[in-house]
């Protein structure tokens, strides 16, 4: 096998290892607190607040048409 070769398998050993570490820690494996949730979505759209009034322009500043 090369060396190339023997990198590679373990680099995907490393990170299949990484995979399966967090799925059991999400699933509560490695014990602690219990696993939270899943977030529900929130169907309520909150309403935005009326933009605030424009102060007026003299034709001084910079960036007034």
């Amino acid at each position: 096998m090369s060396r190339a070769r023997l990198i590679g398998a373990l680099l995907a050993l490393i990170v299949l290892a990484c995979i399966v570490v967090i799925v059991l820690d999400q699933r509560g494996f490695f014990g602690g607190q219990n696993p939270s949730p899943t977030p529900s979505p929130t169907w309520t759209v909150p309403t935005p607040d009326p933009a605030p009034e424009p102060a007026p322009a003299d034709g001084g500043g910079y960036g007034d048409l």
